[in-house]
């Protein structure tokens, strides 16, 4: 569930994927007056990146991985590239083509990692005027500080529709995540339920755990397995392997 763009094993319908589109569709359909940025956060790994990647295309949104070297001009050139028009010109020139190409064909924004942006007051500006301009609704991605680290901008956090709060990753999302992960391979809910609990319901170490257990399934010959058969498999829980002395 990690990769920006979909190219990972599968797609699982879990949790924060209900929560993000419930927050485009907030954006998308609010009433005209009303602003039309809303925010999803959460601690890293829940998923968040993937579920509006893969939402993307169905809400009609460009959707853009913000990095912390972009600067005015490279910022409104990827999102010329994402919206298909041209990236020549002065900064000026390029996001008043941007905001204009976002009004026209009712396309909305994912702006995703936002709080690399949130460090620097020109980008928020910059993406508040694009807003302003166009009126496209957008969503903004980050982690649990996202929010009040947008709190020093008063004039774009006033435009802020909705926060939303990533959830983590529960039985019925480990249920999900198996199916694409551990294909072939039935788990009983007590290994998943000790799965998720060791976790922390973090969807990427869930999905990371799961594709290295279906390995271990294969190699065993097995294709069912309970928490007594798992309970000694290895988890990617955060914490480093303990160091053996031989």
């Amino acid at each position: 569930m990690d990769s920006p763009h979909g190219h990972h094993k599968g797609f699982a319908p879990i949790g924060v994927v209900a929560r993000c589109a419930q927050a485009l569709e907030r954006a998308r359909s609010r009433r005209e007056e009303l602003p039309g940025i809303v925010c999803l956060s959460g601690f890293a790994g829940l998923g968040k990146t993937t579920a509006a990647a893969a939402l993307a295309a169905r809400f009609d949104c460009a959707f853009l991985e913000c990095q912390p070297y972009w600067s005015q001009k490279h910022t409104v050139q990827k999102l010329a590239y994402e919206l298909s028009v041209g990236g020549d010109g002065t900064l000026p020139v390029i996001a008043e083509r941007c905001a204009e190409q976002l009004a026209r064909s009712g396309k909305g924004v994912i702006w995703d990692d936002f709080d690399t942006f949130a460090e620097k007051k020109s980008l928020v500006e910059l993406v508040r005027g694009i807003y302003k301009a166009s009126g496209a609704p957008m969503l903004i991605i980050g982690e649990e500080l996202l929010p009040k680290r947008l709190e020093r901008y008063e004039t774009f956090h006033g435009r802020i529709l909705q926060f939303v709060l990533a959830p983590r990753a529960d039985l019925n999302d480990a249920r999900a995540l198996a199916e694409v992960y551990a294909p072939g391979l039935t788990l009983a809910d007590d290994a998943l339920e000790h799965l998720v609990a060791r976790v922390s319901g973090l969807t990427r170490r869930l999905s990371t755990t799961l594709d290295t257990w279906s390995g271990i399934a294969a190699e065993r010959g097995l294709d069912a397995v309970d928490f007594n058969a798992v309970r000694d498999w290895p988890i990617l829980d955060g914490r480093s392997p303990e160091l053996r002395r031989p």
